[in-house]
């Protein structure tokens, strides 16, 4: 589990940063968020000998916030994040969407922390039976009857029609949501695609109804020491007037891409945005450590941030649909 630390520590030649983080990334990325940590754009990235941490500074209010999980071995993440706070010196530091190994680190040093919400993670191929999974089953059946098939999107010149095609979907997915009027991506938290083309690491699916493109997904690949082991679906995009799309495109793609390398994955669909309540966090119900372990270290809870969380999800729609992804999310718990 120490490769990615060996061949940084032992390469005859210093190792490019892209590259290094790469390394880290093909060992350690299993988590959902792994591609955003090693490549989103908007991020900065401190690289050690035993991992990466993403995250991004404000330096007017001289913080600096840690976006997901580093990449990095198990036994190296206690020693990397105090690499990371003694380099941040000076700032005020916090954790955004961390898992339930990074809570316990970080709760150990003082910070105070807050639920954010619940991850969901299934075997692909995804199965559809059951009474469980009917809501979900229903949205498929749905865009298949509707005749919408789901294709890869190839390697495409940035010039191809296909790109055009994609573009206007998200005109028209856009005009569906909340602030049509004012659409706008918030950066490091709306994750940023490359225009016309198709990243590396990553899977970008196709659905089609009549010849006409009605959604596109994409999957980013995680490793699991060097080998792919799952996708993540980072973002999806669907014509409102046709249902169902965006089960169809994460239960084909993910399907698409465990055919493609002929081996088992799982799809891990994220958190349910602000979803999670304190003691659903303490019953360990989510990427949060049961209470037990967190209180047994005289953690403290952030109530101010839990009653703001509340406020957004129950009333917050207009800004950002997270009680409609929790529902949808929901859905795949069989």
């Amino acid at each position: 589990a120490r490769a990615p630390r060996l061949v940084v520590q032992l390469s005859p030649t210093p190792l490019l940063p892209h590259r290094a983080v790469e390394l880290f990334y093909l060992q350690h990325g299993h988590r959902a968020n792994a591609f955003s940590v090693a490549f989103d754009p908007d991020l900065e990235r401190f690289v050690s000998g035993r991992g990466v941490v993403a995250h991004a500074t404000c330096r007017f209010l001289r913080t600096r916030i840690v976006f997901y999980d580093p990449l990095c071995a198990e036994e190296d993440l206690a020693a990397l994040i105090d690499e990371f706070l003694t380099s941040a010196r000076g700032h005020h530091v916090g954790f955004w969407k961390a898992s339930q190994q990074t809570v316990a680190v970080v709760a150990e040093r003082g910070f105070r922390i807050v639920g954010y919400g619940v991850d969901h993670e299934v075997p692909v191929p995804v199965a559809l039976s059951g009474s469980a999974m009917r809501g979900l089953r229903r949205q498929v059946d749905k865009a298949r009857k509707a005749g919408v098939a789901v294709t890869p999107l190839p390697a495409a010149e940035a010039t191809s029609p296909i790109w055009r095609e994609l573009e206007d979907l998200d005109a028209r997915w856009l005009s569906s949501r909340a602030l049509a009027t004012r659409p706008f991506s918030i950066r490091r938290v709306t994750r940023r695609y490359a225009r016309r083309r198709v990243e590396p690491h990553t899977t970008r699916v196709c659905a089609r109804r009549r010849g006409r493109v009605v959604g596109w997904a994409c999957l980013d690949h995680r490793y699991c020491e060097g080998v792919l082991c799952g996708v993540g679906l980072s973002g999806v995009r669907w014509d409102p007037e046709v249902g169902g799309v965006a089960s169809l495109l994460a239960v084909e793609g993910a399907a698409l891409v465990a055919a493609a390398h002929r081996r088992p994955l799982t799809l891990a669909l994220g958190e349910s945005p602000l979803a999670l309540r304190r003691w659903e966090a303490c019953a360990g119900a989510s990427g949060c450590a049961p209470a037990s372990g967190l209180q047994a270290r005289g953690v403290q809870w952030s109530a101010a941030l839990e009653a703001l969380f509340r406020l957004l999800h129950e009333r917050g729609g207009w800004l950002y649909n997270t009680a409609g992804i929790s529902r949808w999310k929901r859905k795949w718990r069989a």
